[in-house]
């Protein structure tokens, strides 16, 4: 037998056990493994967390509106007659 018969056969069976059972292997972990709690102690209510971002997030989209784009919105809502628009949009 010549070396490569040697590594067209056997040699090649050996391999490709080795990566089929490390493929399993490595599939039989990630199914194995358990989800962890959340470790991290809460500080506050995460209702109020989440209507403080929503809060934050509303804030800093009204301060990044450029002038041009907030009287487009303004010019609009006048044209449409939203007249609740506008108070808002006039603080």
């Amino acid at each position: 037998m010549s070396f490569l018969e040697f590594t067209e056969g056997p040699l090649w069976y050996v391999a490709l056990a080795v990566f089929t059972l490390g493929v399993a292997w490595n599939i039989i972990g990630i199914l194995a493994m358990r989800v962890r709690g959340d470790s991290a102690v809460p500080r506050k209510s995460p209702v109020a967390g989440g209507i403080k971002a929503e809060r934050d997030d509303l804030k800093t989209e009204a301060e990044t509106a450029t002038g041009e784009m907030h009287e487009m919105v303004k010019q609009a809502a006048k044209e449409l007659n939203l007249g609740r628009l506008q108070k808002i949009l006039t603080l």
